[in-house]
């Protein structure tokens, strides 16, 4: 499982994640506390790693559309 995506929010977090799963890759949020805070920050993992080069072109596509 790798960190592919961190998110500004849950909502955000579970869009990309819901994008990548209609993409075919496997993927899921999680929240984890910082260490420096307790506010969770969502992250979305990809399961298989090979899918890191698209999973990063869809990321990076939806970030252009969304003006990040």
């Amino acid at each position: 499982m790798r960190e592919i995506y961190v998110a500004r929010n849950v909502v955000d977090a579970k869009f990309v994640c819901e994008m990548l799963l209609d993409a075919g890759i496997q993927a899921v949020v999680r929240a984890d506390p910082m260490p420096v805070t307790t506010k969770p920050y969502p992250s979305v993992y990809i399961v298989q790693d090979a899918d890191a080069e698209r999973a990063r072109e869809l990321i990076d596509e939806y970030q252009l559309k969304d003006g990040d």
